[in-house]
């Protein structure tokens, strides 16, 4: 049974690190943090190099099934690229290739494939990623579900109504409504904001919900990712990069999504980005299992 999982009672971060203040291909590798509470980590393990290209995005979803934890990233940092990686392990330590997913029949002329992001629905596995085919300038939501294990996937097929310019985009299911959560990708970061889009189905009927700045968030926040974290109680973490200080933030809501808190830099590390979360299933208000997948900055 697939479920975005991990099985102890803390949080589980993973990030790849970068050269200081500027991304360099040769540092875009996975770290790893931990946490008793999700608002300050401390380092983890280490352990995986990726096959091909380097790291970026991770996330992570368990298999009940086989025991396996799989691991989606971006494997062409800034750079061209068309696949997204999936590797696999159960301890952390010890890490298997499993495939690079091609993603090249997207549109024409695809040359960037980033933040690849899993979600599960009816016992399907699904990847979604942002498509380029002009460097990044425009970006656009797809997704491929699983055919075989994680090692073989279908055709891309555009997220119907997202059809925006955006990244860093995410689906989760509350009740029988399905959300896209994204950034708007804008050539100007005052304009980059966190936005939502809602369905009856999940890949298809989306239509606008909450657009610029509906949280009072402001702008230049992007790599969100969204936990329950106890019954009623919803934690966005979201990585701040244009305005000082830079570092990974968060945000809660006890009203159902309609206010959340001024955003809150997390205490440590501060230069993580790009931030990722998974829950395990079971009940949130035991504060169960919540692993959060972060990418370091600097």
């Amino acid at each position: 049974r697939w479920h975005p999982a991990i099985t102890s009672q803390t949080f589980k971060a993973v990030s790849f690190m970068t050269g200081q203040t500027i991304y360099t291909n040769d540092d875009e590798q996975l770290r790893m943090y931990s946490s008793s509470a999700g608002l300050s980590f401390e380092p983890w393990v280490t352990h995986y190099t990726p096959s091909t290209g380097t790291v970026r995005d991770p996330r992570l979803l368990y298999n009940s099934a086989d025991g396996y934890y799989y691991l989606a990233h971006t494997n062409c940092g800034f750079g061209s690229g068309t696949t997204t990686t999936i590797a696999r392990t159960t301890d952390f330590t010890n890490w298997t290739h499993i495939t690079n997913v091609d993603w090249s029949d997207a549109q024409a002329s695809v040359n960037r494939a980033w933040g690849p992001q899993g979600f599960v629905d009816g016992g399907n596995v699904y990847l979604i990623c942002a498509i380029s085919s002009d460097g990044g300038t425009t970006l656009k939501h797809y997704y491929k579900q699983a055919t075989t294990g994680l090692s073989t996937w279908g055709s891309s097929s555009s997220i119907g109504g997202a059809t925006l310019n955006s990244y860093d985009g995410f689906i989760i299911k509350k009740g029988s409504t399905y959300y896209f959560w994204y950034t708007k990708n804008d050539a100007s970061y005052a304009n980059r904001y966190v936005e939502v889009y809602s369905s009856s189905s999940p890949f298809s009927g989306y239509s606008s919900l909450h657009t610029g700045n509906w949280a009072s968030w402001g702008t230049a926040y992007e790599g969100g990712s969204l936990r329950e974290v106890t019954t009623g109680t919803w934690r966005f973490y979201m990585y701040g990069f244009s305005n000082p200080p830079l570092g990974m933030y968060y945000s809660e809501s006890t009203d159902d999504w309609a206010t959340w808190s001024a955003p809150t830099l997390i205490t440590k590390p501060y230069w993580i980005s790009n931030s990722g979360m998974i829950e395990e299933t079971g009940n949130v208000a035991t504060n169960a299992a919540i692993p959060v997948f972060m990418a370091q900055y600097r």
